[in-house]
């Protein structure tokens, strides 16, 4: 038998009992070894109060303090070795998620019409029996799954699951970034994200990317950005190009705007200065070096990105005379429909540099660990656009024998009306809910079975991007449950068994906690990394108190590879013609986190780190084009696009190009709780349906709008005040100092 988490703190008192040993530990052991009495509850030790580790988000560890069975309080594990005992603002705010009360409590079935929100209470035993008639009926490939990426032994249970009825699974996230993924696999010949070693870079050029906003893990790239700033002998300098004004360009030496769609182009323009100034890796030079790329010297391609010549020189004699230089690629410049053709030109100047493997460049990650029998147990992608696009039309014509079941996903929120997916959940046959919290898709269902919150959960995870080495986080409760929900695996677990059959087979464990053994084991019997033991027990409590195993030694070697410049530009579409005169650049908010993040008024209240906006929706415009337009901030305008029209108060940003509208996605919800229905607009529905031509991909930067007053004004909130701040160049700044002495 197991021991329990209490019966080893008991244990861990006396070291005749066994021996873990912590590799590099940075805790202290008394913190790791916390008296607790036997007869009261595991979480409720008298005198003092607890810290448990489990996974936070991003692939983050974190650490909960609980009190009398209550989590009171979140922070980042000092341990963990991807985030370094820091957090974000959505790893804090799952306290509140934990004890949201418009969470669904229990298991509930539908009454009225289909959206009607009319429910009444269910038995779990009936619900599961009423869930497994209609999934017994969905054979043919009528069943479709739709859920977050997973990971682990839930992912492992979903897989058996579908393939033992002839479903379909589909995967939704739109902090996912394919585009980058491939393009990474093309250049890099990588199947696990790289990790940017930051603190010894001299200089970082990044394209795109809004790396210390939301894209990537920006805890850990935080994390490296304040080591690459300080603490050596020489301060890191970052040129960030962007489209739109972002909390990476903010807090850059050097922004430069860029026209969206173009990235590609402004990198090979950068490369072909690298060649014609003989910086960077001379190895690797492309065939005819820099004539074979003169077709996109800064003079060629100036008036097309918008990024003048003398620029584009400046920047490759900063990257090839101040290295080690690295550079990033991704979010914008991989949203249009030439994405993964910018990423790829992006990610290939890294080759010229000579960045790839070596210090203050690019760190290639190891596959995670193999478990036994266990294929791609690790973390799925999400499913692309056109997959998304494919799946509506089949359930389409399947009509009302269809069979949707639904976790955690908004699909009617985050993807664009075009879609048609509220519609097809509506004729649907059948729609099953295990969400934990209310919104858009779940109130179509017409059997709701809720989830448990991430705090409430068992489950392992590998982070998207290591940090150069093996990781593996060990997810696991840190409360009793509050309400009477039951984790997700669990529950398809209990519906594989309910049908009956072989089906249940397939599954090497019984339930998440027994997978999540399944998944230590092969670590255990590797006698090494960062949690060793006398026997598996004594492991499994040590990486649960670590909050997971790693192994520092488990590296990935760099294989040299040609650089692989274009020798022809791939343009990018855009939806909207000249009577559309701006791009519009839907941003995900660096303080939601994602659209569900709308549920948590910590969230919503957490100020956006460049306009100090909270509580709504704005539309971000430049000052000249707010003064064409004859509005000032907090005039509400009309956004339209080809698809669609929404309106919003202006806030006037002068970092904005004259050509950006930059718009905050997670807001906008039409149902939910109390703390989100209601609250701003969703960018998300003007949007055009265009996608990266390679890998399907949403472009979600490739639709074009016009703006209109409205007439109308509210009042901002926000905590900057109403007196606009102004960027002034030094001159300027001078001449008013004398003017005013």
């Amino acid at each position: 038998m197991a021991a329990s988490r209490r019966d080893f703190l008991k244990i861990a008192g006396v070291s005749s009992a066994g021996a873990v040993a912590f590799g590099g530990c940075m805790i202290p052991a008394r913190d790791m070894k916390v008296e607790s009495p036997t007869r009261i509850p595991e979480d409720l030790v008298t005198g003092r109060d607890n810290w448990y580790a489990t996974a936070g988000t991003r692939g983050n560890g974190i650490i909960v303090r609980v009190m009398e069975g209550r989590a009171l309080k979140v922070e980042g594990n000092p341990d963990h070795p991807v985030n370094q005992g820091k957090s974000n603002a959505w790893d804090q705010a799952l306290v509140q998620l934990l004890y949201h009360p418009d969470r669904y409590q229990r298991p509930m079935r539908l009454n009225g019409a289909r959206g009607s929100g009319s429910y009444s209470d269910l038995s779990w035993n009936d619900a599961l029996a009423q869930a497994a008639e209609a999934i017994r009926g969905a054979t043919g490939g009528r069943l479709v799954l739709m859920t977050p990426p997973l990971s682990g032994p839930s992912l492992v249970a979903v897989e058996a699951f579908v393939r033992a009825f002839g479903g379909s699974h589909l995967t939704l996230d739109l902090n996912d970034d394919a585009v980058y993924r491939a393009a990474v696999q093309r250049v890099f010949g990588a199947d696990v994200l790289p990790d940017y070693d930051l603190p010894r870079a001299n200089t970082v050029l990044s394209i795109g990317a809004d790396w210390l906003g939301a894209w990537g893990n920006p805890v850990r790239q935080g994390i490296g950005y304040g080591q690459f700033r300080q603490g050596k002998a020489t301060r890191g300098y970052l040129i960030h190009i962007d489209s739109r004004f972002s909390v990476t360009a903010a807090n850059a030496d050097e922004y430069i705007p860029c026209r969206p769609g173009t990235e590609g182009l402004v990198a090979l323009s950068i490369a072909h200065a690298l060649i014609a100034g003989n910086f960077g890796d001379r190895g690797v030079y492309p065939s005819g070096g820099a004539q074979a790329l003169a077709a996109f010297s800064g003079n060629q391609v100036a008036q097309q990105t918008g990024v003048p010549a003398e620029r584009i020189t400046a920047i490759a004699q900063r990257l090839g005379q101040n290295g080690p230089a690295v550079v990033i690629g991704g979010g914008s410049a991989g949203a249009h429909t030439n994405g993964l053709f910018n990423l790829v030109q992006i990610l290939n100047l890294n080759i010229l540099l000579g960045a790839v493997g070596a210090p203050g460049g690019v760190r290639l990650n190891p596959a995670p660990p193999t478990i036994p029998n266990v294929q791609s147990p690790f973390r799925s992608g999400a499913s692309s656009f056109t997959t998304w696009q494919g799946e509506m039309i089949r359930l389409r014509q399947v009509g009302s024998n269809a069979v949707v079941l639904v976790y955690n996903a908004n699909p009617v929120f985050a993807l664009p009306p075009s879609l048609g997916v509220r519609d097809v959940l509506l004729n649907a046959g059948r729609v099953i809910s295990f969400s934990t919290l209310p919104d858009e898709t779940s109130e179509l269902a017409d059997l709701i079975l809720p989830s448990h919150s991430p705090l409430e959960e068992w489950g392992v995870e590998a982070p998207a991007a290591p940090p150069g080495f093996q990781v593996v986080t060990f997810k696991q409760p840190v409360v009793n449950r509050v309400f009477d929900t039951r984790q997700f695996g669990d529950t398809i677990l209990d519906l594989m068994r309910a049908i009956g059959g072989e089906v249940v087979r397939s599954v090497p464990f019984p339930t998440i906690r027994d997978g999540a053994r399944l998944f230590a084991q092969p670590l255990f019997d590797r006698r090494a990394g960062s949690v060793t033991a006398d026997s598996f027990d004594l492991f499994l409590n040590g990486v649960q108190q670590r909050g997971g195993w790693w192994s520092t030694t488990t590296t990935q070697a760099a294989t040299p590879r040609p650089v692989g410049f274009a020798s022809a530009p791939e343009p990018a579409r855009i939806a909207g013609d000249d009577s559309y005169p701006f791009f519009l650049q839907p941003f995900m908010s660096p303080t939601l986190g994602s659209p569900e993040g709308a549920q948590l008024p910590w969230l919503q209240q957490t100020p956006d780190p460049v306009t100090t906006m909270a509580w709504g929706t704005w539309v971000e415009i430049n000052r000249r084009v707010a003064n064409q337009l004859g509005v000032k901030e907090g005039d509400v305008v009309v956004v339209e696009s080809p698809n669609g029209r929404i309106e919003a108060p202006v806030y006037i940003n002068y970092g904005t190009p004259d050509w950006t509208v930059a718009i905050p996605v997670g807001n906008g919800h039409t149902a939910g709780g109390r703390w989100q229905k209601g609250v701003g607009v969703n960018p998300i529905g003007i949007l055009a349906d265009l996608t990266d031509q390679q890998t399907g991909a949403l472009a979600w930067a490739a639709t074009k709008v016009r703006l209109t007053r409205t007439g109308r004004s509210v009042p901002l909130s926000k905590l900057e005040g109403y007196v606009p701040a102004v960027q002034l160049e030094h001159a300027e700044a001078l001449k008013i100092t004398n003017k005013d002495s």
